[in-house]
């Protein structure tokens, strides 16, 4: 708790600089962000390899490296003075097993096959069709992409459902919440890798 403190005064100080958010309000980087951050951390191992696509202020992929400390974490972002924040925030919290990377998720792709990729995270960065587009090249089996989706979840769910089977994905879980002080429902997902079609279900 107290790391995710100091992650909040870190990136509210950061957030008068450069515009990380779009706010500095405490308690809606609280209500929207950190909390939707932590929605599927129950769900995954202790320990892996975790890439976030388009990593931006951290969410969720810093939150999740908090809470789950032995995760491997591999922070992708395209826009440098935002690494440049995720390298203070690492820094600034004495994290280990966790880098920034100042390059596009398609300038990785190799690196990732040698590295190994157990969960792929992105949050608000695109849709989640680009997503598993994205992540298909080196997703291991048995590997999670989690989706972070609004209000109409189930509908872009339905509309991709051929995409899960063109990549080996199944839908592990499907989390429905409400954030607080917000009436919409949001739904978070993890699609599972697998290796045989004989096991697709949605």
């Amino acid at each position: 708790m107290e790391l995710l403190i100091r992650f909040v005064d870190i990136l509210i100080e950061w957030n008068n600089k450069i515009n990380l958010t779009g706010t500095s309000d405490r308690r809606r980087i609280i209500h929207e962000l950190l909390l939707d951050s932590v929605v599927p951390v129950p769900y995954f191992p202790e320990k892996g390899n975790l890439v976030d696509l388009g990593s931006g202020a951290g969410f969720p992929a810093l939150i999740i490296k908090i809470l789950k400390p032995c995760l491997e974490v591999k922070l992708v972002e395209s826009n440098r003075k935002k690494v440049s924040f995720l390298k203070y925030a690492i820094h600034s919290l004495q994290l280990k097993g966790i880098t920034a990377i100042n390059k596009r998720i398609e300038a990785l792709t190799e690196d990732i096959k040698v590295w190994g990729c157990d969960i792929v995270t992105s949050r608000a960065m695109t849709s989640l069709e680009k997503v598993i587009r994205l992540s298909d090249p080196f997703l291991d089996p048995g590997g999670i992409i989690t989706g972070f989706l609004g209000k109409h979840g189930d509908e872009e769910l339905k509309d991709i459902q051929d995409l899960f089977f063109s990549r080996h994905l199944m839908l592990k879980r499907a989390i429905t919440y409400h954030l607080p002080e917000k009436e919409s429902e949001r739904t978070t997902v993890l699609l599972q890798k697998i290796i045989s079609s004989d096991t697709f279900h949605y």
